[in-house]
């Protein structure tokens, strides 16, 4: 490391009270859609990953590991009218050193409606398997595969050692009635160190 940032990390430390820490993420091994984060002064870098669902829809992924598991988390993005469901409520790694694989139930699907004022409303809650329908709930939300969208967030937590790398795969995705397989994806482990900066 050279001096002047080393420098930089000391004199915050001091000045400010932030921290050294190591974000501990998963990153997919994709061509495309995957967006490396590189974090706020209150959370760490990490990865995501985004791919189409058909016509006015799209879905990300992040992954972490966590003792004793991996956590998935999910989100479906849908244009005003566009409906997704899942196929089925399970979520599926396999180990690529073992070929073992294990699975865990996804969580009930969120959505948070915003005000006209942009402030935090009401929740909506939806069960895993429920058809998801974009209807403008937040018209100032937008994504930059989409636009103005309606995004839904679950979450899964897959019993698992800590591994090196996986293979995810999702259920079958039905968008406007239609089956739509998204191939299974290859995650690996990423770490790296960045500045806490955030004022508890």
């Amino acid at each position: 490391m050279n001096r002047p940032l080393l420098l930089a990390i000391v004199l915050c430390c001091v000045v400010a009270g932030c921290s050294v820490r190591t974000a501990d993420y998963y990153k997919a091994s994709a061509p495309q859609g995957v967006i490396e984060t590189k974090g706020s002064t209150c959370s760490g870098p990490t990865a995501i990953y985004q791919f189409p669902i058909g016509d006015g829809a799209a879905g990300s992924i992040q992954a972490h590991p966590s003792p004793g598991f991996v956590v998935i988390s999910i989100s479906l993005s849908l244009k005003e009218n566009r409906t997704v469901r899942l196929s089925n409520s399970e979520m599926r790694i396999t180990d690529p050193s073992t070929k073992s694989t294990t699975q865990g139930l996804i969580s009930n699907f969120r959505i948070s409606v915003f005000g006209q004022d942009g402030k935090p409303g009401h929740i909506e809650t939806f069960e895993p398997t429920a058809e998801l329908r974009g209807s403008n709930r937040n018209p100032m939300r937008s994504i930059p595969l989409l636009g103005q969208v309606d995004s839904f967030n679950a979450a899964v937590r897959i019993p698992s050692r800590q591994l090196d790398s996986f293979m995810l795969e999702l259920p079958v995705l039905i968008a406007d009635g239609t089956a739509i397989q998204v191939p299974p994806i290859e995650f690996g482990r990423k770490e790296q160190t960045y500045i806490l900066a955030c004022v508890q």
